[in-house]
């Protein structure tokens, strides 16, 4: 009897499979479409103002606070949350960092930085479909503003890019649903 204990492995006390893991993104990316296109015109936007209008650094905040808001609504609460039952909790997470996001509008002293990798990040996260590369489809993939992966990279990228010690009371929820989300995809059988 004790000796079964031992013969478990982390896979047995997953609720989902890949497929189904696989089929609930694609199911995802169905039932949002086209919302994808705004997202990358709004990426398209927030890259532009952090390389070039510096002026506008607070619209980002709105983008980013709107991005957690959204995956925090569409993508843990009313989709994740079928296969995962923790995903109710992380659409409360992801509304605690969009207003994390949003209260930055309303800072005057705020402040950031341009820094290349932190640019870097933040393009391919919302550019480039990374997680294509270990998907065989393309349908499963999401970027910044639908998927929880891309949000959270992008977050943390962006917090780099704020001077001051604001930085400490926004790193630690991307990085928290970033970790989520990961275990969500790679302990998946």
């Amino acid at each position: 009897m004790i000796s079964d204990i031992f013969s478990y492995q982390i896979s047995d006390f997953i609720m989902y499979s890949k497929e189904a893991l696989g089929g609930l993104l694609s199911n995802y990316n169905d039932d949002i479409w086209p919302i994808q296109v705004f997202w990358v015109l709004i990426s398209i936007l927030i890259f532009y103002i952090l390389v070039f209008k510096t002026r506008l650094f607070k619209l980002v905040f709105v983008f980013f606070s709107a991005a957690w808001f959204y995956t925090g609504w569409f993508f843990y609460k009313e989709n994740f949350s079928s296969i995962n039952l923790a995903s109710n909790y992380a659409f409360y997470i992801c509304a605690l960092q969009g207003f994390l996001f949003l209260s930055l509008v309303f800072f005057k002293a705020v402040k950031f930085s341009k820094n290349f990798i932190s640019l870097s990040i933040i393009f391919l996260c919302m550019f480039v479909p990374v997680e294509w590369l270990f998907k065989g489809d393309i349908s499963e993939v999401t970027l910044f503003g639908w998927g929880p992966i891309p949000v959270s990279v992008a977050s943390m990228a962006l917090v780099s890019l704020i001077k001051g010690k604001v930085k400490l009371m926004l790193i630690a929820i991307p990085i928290l649903t970033m970790i989520f989300a990961l275990a969500s995809h790679l302990y998946a059988q």
